[in-house]
């Protein structure tokens, strides 16, 4: 397992052998929903290139609720397509 910090608030963990990989973030001031769903839409398709990511977890901790419909996001950026699934969770 490898683990790297990409921001302040970002972290993405890779786990060798099982072609997985999560990414996870914290809504904060200046990152409400639209920057949020624009930061996890460049996520899911630079993990999408990598050959050895087959599955993508993506968890944002939202502790405050900046963001007004988190259901939404998760419904809109959650997917399966071909051998590449994106599973989007946002939790306060």
């Amino acid at each position: 397992m490898t683990t790297f910090a990409r921001s302040r608030h970002e972290s993405t963990t890779s786990w060798y052998g099982h072609e997985a990989n999560s990414a996870s973030d914290e809504t904060r001031q200046g990152l409400g929903a639209k920057e949020l769903g624009t930061e996890l839409i460049e996520d899911i398709v630079r993990y999408k290139t990598h050959p050895s990511c087959k599955q993508l977890i993506c968890f944002v901790y939202d502790p405050e609720s900046r963001v007004a419909n988190p259901r939404g996001i998760e419904s809109d950026l959650s997917r399966s397509e071909g051998d590449f699934s994106v599973k989007v969770i946002i939790a306060p």
